[in-house]
């Protein structure tokens, strides 16, 4: 077989010492750096171990950095490298980042900074703080310096607001504001079933206290209303007297006054009993009645021209007087004796409708609206001193700050008080201690808020109908610097050229970057300012300001003022 490979016995040596080169290499450079450390036998460090290099590699360091200091790498080399704009713009860059990234971290709460270990003494020291604290607070509170420092306030304070005269709390939007919520009680407690309640009681007590009373009807009436109704009486005579010697000339009165005066004849025969016969034999009633409208048409003028005299009038007018004089000195239930029970209490049930009527009605309510409407201008311009001093004994305005000061001294020096300073003080410790987070939005925001603004986020994330936008711990001011800060870093690195600053450039580097400008600002509370919100964004954004608070804004309103601004010309700063 080896007679068919007469080439091998030259192939084999070179292949041979190939091996054994490739072996002894392996072995030499193995050995170079392995191993690492030294290996033991019974307490006895094995021959060339570690490795050539690791038993050598503190003179080797300290050789090639003798080396790369002398030759390669000098002092001068690193020094101007370090001196270079382009390096120390670099360095700059990532220190911003790092500290940026640092200051910006989340942090939990303070009792998280401290170690396991130091929990108990941590809070232990809290809690003796708390106690210090309180003690503090107390004792401050309870000396003179307190009391002074209370009184000299109450005064200061006191004579500042005393000074003020009515209009000066009371602005336009304040005033039309009080009185829709004046109109807004007055029609709820005037149309409540507790004021119709009240009214019906009151009329019904009135009016039984008039039926038992024996008083006069004088006695009940105003003296000046009194007078009044006689003077009156005796006015309408006259013309009274003048209207009923005109009827005389008028067909038809005549005619129901010839039928009266028939009525009145038999009326008086009948009253004769037999006599009516006797007398009847001796008159014709018939030619008696046919004779009466022509008696009438006779007398008329003459009567009629009697009524006109002034003594017949007087005569009248006192008669009537003397009646009314009379009616005046008897009691209302004389005149009600004979009443029956029906119409009497359909007489008060009509009077107690009218009156809670009368009370419910739109009328009465502007005319309450429009006494405290009187009322507000006469004192509008007066001082709250002047307007105090006229109601209160001298020195009241005194007086009353004097016992402002002991009510409040009382209440601050109260067991109630300490107790709850002292809830106060564990809530406010509890919370900047165990619960509210450190780090810029934490400062903002407690820790529950943040959790719930995180799962809404993450629950919301896919939705894409409407965007919501929550500005948190927000000022225009500060997003106006830091967008500045990134613009002037990119120009200073080549990165931009300052004349290539566009608006665009600027909004790219705001907040809202990814947001369309508003078209809409609404301004609640009545508030005529910006208050350092969007001052970029909103340059051409359409404004409106509204008095309701934000609590109470809700859906009409927000509607109402979506259909004013549809009406709205968009003009983005053409003229």
């Amino acid at each position: 077989m080896l007679d068919n490979l007469p080439w091998l016995p030259y192939l084999v040596p070179p292949l041979l010492g190939a091996l054994i080169g490739y072996v002894t290499n392996y072995i030499a450079i193995r050995m170079l750096f392995r191993p690492l450390r030294p290996w033991r036998l019974l307490g006895m460090r094995l021959p060339l171990t570690p490795g050539i290099i690791p038993a050598k590699r503190g003179e080797l360091a300290q050789r090639m950095g003798e080396m790369v200091g002398s030759h390669l790498l000098t002092a001068d080399d690193v020094r101007q490298a370090l001196e270079t704009p382009a390096f120390n713009r670099e360095l700059k860059n990532a220190v911003n980042d790092k500290l940026g990234a640092f200051l910006d971290r989340q942090l939990g709460s303070l009792d998280t900074l401290v170690p396991d270990n130091y929990q108990r003494r941590f809070r232990e020291l809290v809690s003796t703080l708390r106690s210090k604290a309180l003690r503090l607070i107390t004792g401050y509170l309870a000396s003179d310096q307190f009391e002074m420092q209370l009184r000299r306030f109450i005064i200061e304070k006191g004579d500042a607001l005393l000074a003020r005269d009515l209009e000066s709390f009371l602005t336009p939007a304040r005033y039309q504001e009080l009185q829709s919520h004046l109109d807004n009680r007055l029609t709820t407690v005037l149309h409540s079933a507790e004021t119709a309640d009240a009214v019906e009681r009151f009329i019904d007590q009135r009016i039984e206290r008039l039926l038992l009373s024996d008083r006069a009807l004088r006695d009940m009436l105003p003296k000046d209303l009194v007078e009044v109704l006689l003077q009156q009486v005796e006015r309408e005579v006259p013309p009274l007297l003048e209207r009923f010697g005109g009827l005389l000339y008028d067909p038809d009165f005549r005619q129901r006054l010839a039928a009266k005066a028939k009525q009145g004849i038999d009326a008086f025969l009948d009253s004769l009993g037999g006599l009516a016969g006797l007398l009847s034999g001796f008159i014709n009633l018939d030619q008696v009645y046919n004779k009466i409208p022509g008696f009438l048409d006779k007398a008329g003028e003459e009567i009629s021209r009697w009524l006109r005299e002034e003594q017949t009038q007087q005569q009248v007018a006192s008669m009537l007087r003397e009646r009314l004089e009379n009616m005046l000195d008897k009691p209302l239930s004389s005149f009600l004796e004979k009443a029956p029970y029906e119409k009497v209490a359909g007489a008060r049930r009509y009077l107690s409708e009218r009156s809670v009527a009368a009370v419910q009605s739109r009328r009465t309510t502007e005319l309450l609206l429009g006494f405290a409407d009187q009322g507000l201008q006469r004192i509008k311009d007066r001082s709250f001193r002047s307007l105090l001093n006229e109601n209160l004994p001298e020195n009241g305005i005194e007086k009353l700050q004097t016992e402002l000061g002991d009510q409040v001294l009382k209440l601050a020096r109260s067991a109630e008080a300490e107790v709850a300073i002292d809830t106060l003080l564990k809530d406010k410790i509890d919370d900047l201690v165990y619960r509210r987070p450190l780090g810029r939005l934490a400062e903002r925001l407690p820790a529950d808020v943040q959790q719930a603004l995180h799962e809404t986020i993450d629950l919301t994330r896919h939705n894409s109908a409407l965007q919501l936008n929550l500005a948190l711990s927000y000022g225009s001011r500060a997003e106006i610097v830091r967008m500045a800060q990134q613009i002037a870093r990119k120009a200073i690195n080549a990165e931009i050229e300052p004349e290539a600053i566009r608006a665009e450039t600027i909004a790219a580097h705001l907040y809202t970057k990814d947001i369309p400008d508003p078209d809409l600002l609404i301004r609640t509370s009545g508030e005529m300012r910006i208050s350092n919100f969007l001052l970029w964004q909103i340059a051409y954004a359409e404004i409106v300001v509204t008095p309701t608070y934000w609590p109470d804004f809700g859906k009409e309103e927000f509607v109402e003022i979506l259909k004013d601004y549809q009406k709205r010309e968009r003009r983005y700063g053409r003229v």
